[in-house]
């Protein structure tokens, strides 16, 4: 099992769930929690479940805790960083998965949701296992190999979470698909109802499918 793991958890208005998804990623990885401005418990729900806690300065989004998060990593000379969502809609039981994924060989690890519930999504999940080896790059939980791609930042443009996912594609490194099941959300989504969801999707799907079939042209 790779030791030098993290899972990275951005965070906004969560104290709901945060700390059962802490200390399930706690057992076998190290966590930091990227507190996005939250106004309830958030930040000290997760200091109590000793995790480390980096709070930005206001609500800065979901692409800004994730860059701040890959630069924690980075500088703290980490082999594999894992990305996971707050929500505890991700199983976090199938970490070890991802890790023996990583040990064995791949650079990219992505979940695999049976159910992508926006359209926006299963557009790009349409495309992308059409024109490259990813199936589900909306996935909130993928596994990054650091010592395989050199990035100054997790995301160069608003990608909803898929720019370094595309930037490991365009690479042609080796990546893995793992079918989750994704469970019933506590409370209601941060990230907004159907239509302003799909709204903040659109511009990412499109560069997204743009830069996969530019690669499977280049291919």
């Amino acid at each position: 099992m790779i030791k030098n793991s993290l899972v990275v958890i951005p965070a906004f208005n969560e104290e709901a769930t945060v700390k059962d998804v802490i200390t399930q990623c706690a057992e076998c990885c190290d966590v930091l929690v990227v507190n996005d401005g939250s106004t309830d418990g958030t930040a000290s729900v997760a200091l109590l479940a000793e995790s480390t806690v980096v709070t930005n300065d206001g609500n800065k989004g979901y692409e800004y805790s994730l860059n701040i998060a890959y630069t924690y990593a980075v500088e703290h000379k980490y082999d594999v960083m894992i990305t996971m969502d707050a929500d505890g809609q991700l199983p976090a039981e199938t970490l070890p998965k991802f890790l023996k994924a990583i040990e064995d060989g791949a650079s990219l690890v992505s979940g695999n949701r049976m159910i992508k519930p926006r359209v926006c999504e299963k557009m790009l999940a349409f495309f992308a296992w059409r024109l490259s080896p990813l199936k589900d790059p909306y996935c909130g939980m993928k596994a990054y190999s650091l010592n395989s791609l050199n990035r100054s930042a997790f995301s160069q443009y608003n990608s909803i979470g898929t720019s370094l996912a595309l930037d490991y594609i365009e690479s042609k490194l080796p990546c893995e698909n793992i079918d989750i099941e994704v469970k019933n959300r506590i409370g209601e989504s941060k990230f907004g109802g159907k239509l302003s969801s799909e709204l903040k999707l659109f511009r990412s799907m499109v560069t997204g499918s743009l830069r996969l079939l530019k690669n499977w042209v280049n291919c």
